[in-house]
């Protein structure tokens, strides 16, 4: 996969009450017509395939970037963050110490 088409970002669903429940942080696949693909749900989407024969469309894990009467789940534009460049608080010197304890 190319790193410039995975992303983080957050999930929202739009409720009829006009409420919204949202997953942060999601790790998203950009397809080529700029939709986006929890990777996470198309994990889960590919087991049940693999192990109970349960088949699926594409269009379930399709997510766009506004809600629609199909999929009320939609991705935060505002969100969206190149997975390459997201940086994170752990340090190196943090890292090599977990390392040296594993050995």
């Amino acid at each position: 996969m190319d790193s410039e088409k995975i992303f983080f970002g957050d999930l929202y669903t739009s409720n009829i009450e006009g409420t919204r429940n949202h997953k942060k942080h999601t790790v998203l696949l950009k397809t080529f017509d700029d939709k986006y693909i929890d990777l996470e749900k198309l994990n889960w989407l590919l087991t049940l395939r693999i192990n109970h024969k349960i088949p699926f469309t594409p269009e379930h894990a399709l997510l766009t970037t506004i809600p629609s009467e199909e999929n009320p789940i939609f991705v935060d534009e505002q969100s969206l963050q190149p997975y390459i460049s997201v940086k994170t608080d752990v340090s190196l010197k943090i890292v090599r110490k977990w390392q040296k304890q594993a050995k």
